[in-house]
């Protein structure tokens, strides 16, 4: 797949307080502030040896804790390809992905479609929950790869595929990412802001889909079952 490139990112999970590439150690863990046990940093070690031994590509390391938006947004400016897929650390692949027809779709559709989501259990259904919480209308729109779009309220940084020149361009443009913070954390709260004042005309600008395959199932879950647990509890 040579118009994409792949972006994983994973943060220590499982350490006195003595830096580290990334993270810090203390006695307990405060991952969200990039401190972890010193046996949480030695796995995180261990994983990123691992990892490299994998040779899946280049290993970037932030000096300090960035958080997960200027930690990507970091790790972007590696890329060297018009598209970008994003795996968070703890995202697994459920079911069969149309990635590379994903990516067609992305080239064809550029003018009105710059990031594809990937179905979580968060977004099945994604049109009713809209219609329930929101009382906005809206609709998947089919194309011509076997599946449907269907517009997003607000960004999502679970896996996706992504402009290259979107990110660069309008996500982090400038304002819309805090450091320490997700991308979702403020831009996914602008961008609803956004639409619910102005409806779904201002979705333009975001240019953001939910891929739908008629599948009622996810295609990315969490690694700790949250997703199985949820999607028993809509059934």
């Amino acid at each position: 797949l040579s118009m994409a490139s792949a972006v994983l990112y994973a943060r220590p999970g499982t350490p006195s307080t003595r830096p580290r590439a990334g993270y810090k150690t203390r006695d307990k863990p405060k991952y969200r502030s990039g401190q972890v046990t010193e046996e949480g940093g030695l796995a995180y070690e261990e994983f990123l040896q691992r990892l490299k031994k994998l040779n899946l590509g280049e290993i970037v390391r932030c000096q300090e804790r960035q958080g997960f938006g200027f930690a990507l947004k970091n790790a972007l400016t590696r890329v060297r390809t018009p598209y970008v897929i994003v795996v968070q650390h703890d995202r697994n692949f459920v079911r069969e992905a149309p990635i590379v027809d994903i990516v067609k779709c992305l080239e064809k559709n550029d003018a009105w479609l710059k990031y594809v989501l990937l179905p979580t259990t968060t977004v099945l259904n994604y049109p009713r929950y809209v219609q329930s919480k929101y009382q906005l209308r809206i609709a998947p729109q089919p194309t011509d790869f076997g599946f449907a779009l269907t517009p997003l309220l607000q960004w999502y940084d679970s896996t996706h595929i992504c402009s290259m020149r979107h990110y660069r361009d309008f996500v982090y443009r400038g304002g819309l990412v805090a450091r320490g913070g997700f991308v979702e954390d403020k831009l996914g709260q602008y961008q609803l802001k956004r639409i619910k004042e102005r409806g779904l005309s201002a979705h333009a600008e975001f240019a953001q889909y939910v891929l739908d395959d008629g599948v009622e199932k996810p295609m990315v879950s969490h690694l700790d079952g949250h997703d199985s647990r949820v999607l028993e509890k809509m059934r």
